[in-house]
């Protein structure tokens, strides 16, 4: 709301406004990255993409469900080692993190 307020008188004096915002950094910054890094699926560590190319194909077969594209699935599968691994749990999946299952005390059944 006060950014807005901001805006609202500072807008008419727009040369005032592009130096006020290039002093708190709102203007556009055009930084290129290159870290030379895999592809996610490449990236993701062996046993990781074993273990999700494993859930898919149970779930595929017991269930019928498909949980990822074809594509997905694909890509896991042709997926290499490369050198610079996901580090960690590779996904949003709360019960991936060994120390959230203890934490919450979840017990599959």
């Amino acid at each position: 709301m006060l950014l807005g307020l901001i805006l609202l008188v500072l807008l008419p004096l727009r040369g005032l406004t592009s130096k006020i915002f290039e002093l708190i950094c709102l203007h556009e910054v055009n930084i290129q990255i290159d870290e030379d890094l895999a592809t996610y699926y490449w990236a993701v560590e062996k046993e990781d993409r074993r273990e999700t190319i494993l859930d898919e194909l149970n779930m595929r077969n017991t269930y019928n469900i498909k949980m990822m594209p074809d594509e997905v699935l694909r890509a896991y599968e042709e997926a290499q080692d490369v050198e610079n691994s996901i580090q960690g749990v590779h996904n949003y999946d709360i019960l991936s993190n060994p120390s959230y299952i203890q934490q919450f005390q979840y017990l599959a059944e």
